[in-house]
């Protein structure tokens, strides 16, 4: 067990040299059996050496030899699966590293909840969005966060149907009242035996999208009104031009008659 033990404790080179002393060990008391020389062992109360010396060498050696063979089969798969479990281990901790900076440094809101819509995990960055810390959110239903007059009261049921749901547009409360616009893209996560165990999700914060979208379609409108007065002015200016000229006949060829006329007559 020495080389086994220095194997899990220090590690590969370590057990190497243990089990050169195990070697050096076992052919040092081989000699002193070989050469009658057991009675130095005796203050060591090693009295099970005392059967070496009723078996031949070749015997000694064969023994010996199969100790140090599965001696050193057991050490090196102790330490190659340790070695392993140490590489995964590493890789896993990078991995979870990564992952981390990922969902803290991430800007939409990742989060996760219970069937029933109890908020599991959520990410810092709903800090910056809806003004709650994750704190404050873990173990709260997650309608903690939709606005009173909003219809989304079906939204997990849907959910929980369909098994996801994409770029759902919901109304978030502010902690400090605000709306926000929300894009929700959210699915269901499956055990080993396919029965849902939770709700995975993004909330992605589209106000300032919307904001734009609304400002665009109220400057196209006007736009549209523009032209559509301009069309009217146009039509206007056309049809008072092709008035005047029929008008103005009438009006200028009874006014220089009445300059002929005198005052008396009937025809004024």
């Amino acid at each position: 067990f020495f080389p086994i033990l220095t194997g899990v404790l220090l590690g590969a080179r370590p057990a190497s040299w243990a089990l050169v002393i195990n070697g050096i060990t076992v052919a040092g008391i081989g000699i002193l059996t070989q050469l009658n020389l057991t009675e130095l062992l005796s203050q060591f109360n090693f009295k099970v050496w005392y059967l070496a010396t009723h078996n031949s060498l070749e015997k000694w050696v064969v023994i010996c030899c199969n100790f140090m063979l599965l001696n050193i089969l057991a050490t090196l798969s102790v330490t190659t699966i340790l070695k392993g479990l140490h590489n995964s281990l590493q890789k896993l901790a990078v991995s979870d590293q990564k992952h981390r900076r990922i969902f803290e440094n991430i800007l939409d809101v990742y989060f996760e909840t219970s069937l029933d819509g109890i908020i599991l995990e959520v990410s810092p960055s709903v800090t910056q969005i809806f003004g709650y810390s994750p704190k404050e959110l873990k173990g709260q239903p997650i309608y903690t966060v939709f606005t009173p007059d909003n219809k989304n009261s079906h939204l997990l049921d849907r959910l929980i149907s369909t098994g996801h749901i994409q770029d759902h547009e919901i109304s978030i409360a502010h902690k400090i009242g605000q709306l926000r616009i929300c894009s929700v893209n959210a699915r269901i996560i499956r055990d080993e035996t396919n029965n849902p165990e939770k709700i995975i999700g993004i909330f992605r914060d589209i106000t300032a999208q919307k904001a734009m979208v609304e400002k665009e379609k109220n400057l196209e409108e006007r736009l549209n009104r523009s032209r559509k007065m301009e069309a009217l002015g146009l039509l206007a200016g056309g049809v008072a031009h092709d008035l005047n000229n029929v008008l103005s006949g009438i009006v200028t060829y009874p006014e220089l008659l009445l300059m002929d006329l005198p005052k008396e007559s009937p025809m004024a």
